[in-house]
């Protein structure tokens, strides 16, 4: 009985957050519910959460959304996908790469120690994207690997995947290169 339970709460949905409606997972691909972009999990039967329920496009009052994925596999990666939308926003060059890890430092949680950082450009022919990688010590003692893309400019895509090794999970890539841009970012 106890496994049984244990697996429920492997498969239950994180707290805080939503399944995602059905109405955006087509298959395999994610819709974004305001249009801007859709993206591929590695296979079907991946799971996506809203990480704030019913918070489905950045406007006034939030300046990004974002979704948690995880595998079906409980081996499997995880990762987020968060979308901001700032009508000022940089455009992602080497002033923005400068920024990257003052601004991920900003983005955790106090007792978080950041490690090992580094940041790249790399040039899409549609739009730069930026790739960055970092490790992160918990006050635990638990560490973990961060890899992450942000691509766009006013509107941006972040894809951030989780791992407890320090290599970039396969699949990370293969969700990152699935981006398609509806509009004009």
């Amino acid at each position: 009985m106890s496994l049984l339970f244990s697996l429920l709460l492997l498969f239950a949905t994180p707290d805080g957050m939503a399944p995602s409606p059905a109405q955006y997972l087509h298959g395999k691909t994610f819709q974004s519910p305001d249009g801007w972009f859709s993206i591929e999990t590695p296979a079907e039967g991946w799971e996506w959460f809203e990480m704030a329920p019913g918070a489905r496009q950045p406007d006034g009052q939030r300046k990004s959304v974002s979704w948690y994925v995880r595998s079906p596999d409980p081996k499997g990666i995880s990762f987020a996908v968060m979308e901001t939308y700032n009508v000022n926003a940089p455009p992602i060059d080497d002033e923005y790469l400068e920024t990257m890890e003052a601004e991920t430092r900003k983005a955790l949680a106090p007792d978080d120690q950041v490690s090992d950082f580094s940041a790249a450009l790399l040039n899409v022919p549609t739009v730069n994207t930026v790739r960055y990688q970092y490790k992160v010590t918990k006050k635990s003692g638990k560490v973990g690997y961060r890899f992450a893309y942000a691509t766009g400019w006013k509107h941006k895509v972040f894809v951030i995947g989780f791992a407890s090794e320090p290599q970039e999970p396969r699949e990370l890539k293969r969700v990152l290169v699935s981006l398609r841009w509806k509009k004009k970012p």
